[in-house]
């Protein structure tokens, strides 16, 4: 193991009663690099109490920085708890999702409820959970835009990388050296699984030409170890599958919307239920949340010419070609 990873801290959390969550510490010789902050509770749940045990006092002394992956509740709500802990937190996050980051009500309207003119509205009780989740969102210090380094001594020499297609403006670590990434969702196969291992819910990605080349972009690093915000670390092996199993649920998602009846039109509903349907990898329940995925691939149906959308006494329609 190489000295930057020995000095790297994987904290297990949890979101809710099964959801998985790893928040990940850099313990640099003159800096700490917090990566990611969890949801509101995260901070003084799990992270707090397990820095108390495993890191020495001297670590509190250096400077604290936090970078945010991306605009997800789950990776910024807890900004706000940290920021109280250590008052001398610098916070750093992608130009392009910081005003999500800062401004729950835009996020709300923006990512989480964006099909609602689809008629997929989030109920009141989601809505009220994510800003429950959120700590009221965070201001961020120090816009980015990836291709930046942060040297952290002996812990390595990080460099930030733009992986969008999650989000506009997600951001995943990479040390050369050791062939070593931290990505946060940059990827995420074929969805999110729970603490027993069953897989519970469909890869929420929004733009398939910027996953797909997020997925490239990782593959062209030839990583040896990988560490990720919701699955286990993976070596070379396993990442490898892991970014083939992700190109391959795209590819999917692709065949089982465009084999789908010519002649008739579908609400992003209906295509959400055909899709789950007929690729079989997620319970029922989950299906409402390939509402992400298949819009994002309606999108680009709809650049090549391949599907086009319509309005029927308010409701969007769309059709194949």
């Amino acid at each position: 193991m190489t000295q930057a990873l020995k000095q790297l801290h994987r904290i297990s959390c949890l979101i809710g009663e099964d959801k998985p969550l790893y928040q990940h510490v850099l313990e640099g010789d003159d800096t700490v690099l917090w990566i990611d902050a969890g949801i509101a509770s995260t901070p003084r749940q799990e992270m707090m109490p397990y820095w108390h045990n495993h890191a020495g006092s001297s670590a509190m002394e250096k400077k604290q920085l936090l970078l945010v992956t991306h605009a997800d509740v789950d990776h910024f709500g807890g900004c706000g708890a940290l920021q109280k802990w250590l008052p001398r937190l610098t916070t750093m996050a992608h130009q392009a999702d910081i005003a999500w980051i800062s401004n729950m009500e835009r996020i709300v309207a923006e990512r989480y409820a964006m099909h609602a003119e689809d008629g997929a509205a989030l109920s009141a009780e989601r809505i009220a959970q994510l800003q429950e989740r959120s700590g009221g969102g965070a201001p961020i210090d120090i816009a980015l835009s990836g291709g930046e380094t942060i040297r952290l001594g002996s812990a390595g020499d990080w460099q930030l990388l733009s992986t969008p297609g999650h989000t506009p403006g997600h951001l995943a670590l990479w040390e050369e050296r050791s062939k070593t990434a931290i990505i946060g969702d940059a990827v995420l196969g074929r969805g999110l699984y729970n603490t027993a291992g069953r897989l519970v819910a469909p890869p929420p990605y929004y733009d398939c030409g910027d996953y797909e080349g997020t997925i490239e972009l990782l593959r062209g690093l030839e990583l040896d170890i990988v560490y990720s915000s919701h699955f286990p670390v993976m070596d070379r092996g396993e990442f490898q599958c892991f970014l083939d199993e992700s190109l391959d649920m795209m590819r999917q998602l692709d065949h089982a919307l465009l084999l789908l009846p010519k002649e008739r039109k579908y609400t992003l509903s209906e295509l959400c239920r055909e899709a789950g349907s007929r690729i079989g990898c997620w319970p029922e329940q989950a299906w409402s949340g390939l509402c992400d995925p298949v819009s994002a691939h309606l999108k680009a149906f709809i650049r090549a010419g391949k599907a086009a959308v319509s309005l029927d006494a308010g409701q969007r329609l769309y059709s194949f070609h």
